[in-house]
């Protein structure tokens, strides 16, 4: 962004207005340091700032109405988060109308917070002003403008959530009138929004892996697009949400990794989470968008016995996820695993099978909210084939699925069928 800088020229008029304020300014800076709201400043921003005057129009980053803004509300810190990109900012914005006589002469005040700054943007319409005051300090002094961005640094120790006021004077022609046609008067409050972190976790395995293997290696990882993160915890949790590796996030540590013991046979799922603590307020805690299974097998002898099948639901909330497995002990070279999905939206599910060699397919049967899932293929002897749906539904809890069932070529059931799935309470 391209920026025009306002240098002041003081006159004797304008002299005396700049020392009249300077007692002003100095207690100004004592509050600042003082008070808790506004702990968010640097020491001399608001002197220093004062060079980030614009002139003339200029393209906000918002659009030229602010289509590109995302609404602000007074709980966004706690529902959602920001990054580098602009489009993810929340602006709240003041207006005041000095003359409704057409054309009407306002002035908007936009109000938002960056990863590292809180940022004051001041535009007019079919007018200019001459003065800007904010918390008492003179910003803008005797200098017509039509537009003016004010940058504060957010410091050191800021966090989601908290709340910076500012009150402002905005004056069309001078400091002595103070009506509402020449004065605009503006009290500010922002609750500022956090930053995003993304965590990410290691694939599982592709094929199983024997009993008595050297463990299998998991890794959580977290990122942020902004500034370098520090503080909180990276995590990697089991499929009944215990955490079975933590690691605490530092300027050079940002993963966790954990050996999936591989002392009994079976399908091991594992998510990761990035939580935040302090000093880390000021970042969002996320969760991997996928999980990972590990698959461990008897090498040594086969522990499928004859055809089995089995279904696992992982999570039963709106946003949903179960785990269907087949394993045959002498291996089948045709099968069809078929069930539906309850009360479903949105778009297609995510379906992932692993082992065997497999197609899948899904339909949406006539005008109902159900989806049918459908994978056939083969499946070599000893081996499994998992099969893992993830889904958004309109209701949360409750039985997720309805009954899925595994056969031959000729319709026969290979193994007995899974009756609907709900999570444990």
């Amino acid at each position: 962004m391209k920026c025009i800088y306002i240098v002041l020229k003081y006159t004797k008029r304008t002299m005396k207005t700049f020392k009249s304020n300077l007692l002003g300014l100095a207690l100004a800076g004592l509050i600042l340091g003082a008070c808790s709201q506004t702990g968010m400043y640097e020491t001399a921003d608001l002197m220093n700032e004062q060079a980030s005057a614009k002139a003339g129009f200029n393209l906000s980053p918002f659009g030229m109405n602010g289509e590109n803004a995302r609404t602000y509300t007074d709980d966004a810190h706690s529902t959602s988060c920001i990054t580098t990109d602009q489009s993810t900012w929340f602006v709240r914005s003041y207006e005041h109308v000095f003359d409704i006589t057409a054309p009407a002469k306002k002035v908007k005040v936009d109000v938002y917070n960056t990863p590292t700054h809180l940022i004051y943007k001041f535009n007019t319409e079919n007018t200019t002003v001459q003065f800007i005051q904010i918390d008492g300090v003179f910003v803008v002094n005797d200098q017509a403008v039509s537009t003016y961005t004010h940058s504060v640094p957010l410091n050191s120790s800021w966090a989601a959530g908290n709340t910076i006021t500012a009150a402002i004077n905005v004056f069309r022609n001078n400091t002595s009138g103070g009506g509402g046609g020449n004065r605009a008067q503006f009290a500010t409050s922002y609750n500022l929004v956090g930053i995003c972190t993304t965590t990410t976790l290691s694939a599982g395995t592709t094929e199983p892996i024997c009993v008595g293997a050297d463990a299998f290696t998991l890794t959580a990882t977290v990122t942020t697009s902004a500034e370098t993160l520090t503080g909180g915890f990276i995590q990697i949790l089991n499929s009944s949400n215990e955490v079975v590796a933590s690691e605490a996030v530092t300027s050079t540590v940002r993963s966790v990794t954990y050996n999936v013991p591989t002392e009994n046979a079976g399908n091991y799922t594992y998510s990761a989470q990035y939580v935040r603590s302090t000093p880390s307020f000021r970042y969002q805690g996320s969760v991997s968008s996928t999980t990972s299974t590990v698959q461990v097998i008897e090498c040594g002898g086969c522990d499928i016995k004859g055809n089995e099948f089995s279904g696992e639901a992982v999570s039963c909330g709106t946003a949903r996820e179960a785990n269907f497995v087949f394993g045959s002990e002498d291996g089948v070279s045709y099968f069809k695993i078929q069930g539906g999905l309850t009360n479903f939206t949105g778009a297609d599910a995510v379906v992932t099978v692993t082992g065997g060699t497999t197609t899948t397919e899904q339909r949406t049967p006539g005008g109902s909210s159900n989806r049918v899932i459908t994978v056939e293929g083969s499946v070599g002897a000893c081996e499994t084939v998992i099969v893992n749906v993830k889904w958004n539904s309109a209701n949360s809890g409750g039985i997720i699925t309805g009954e899925w069932s595994v056969k031959d070529a000729n319709g026969v059931e290979l193994a007995p069928e899974v009756a609907g799935l709900s999570c444990p309470n």
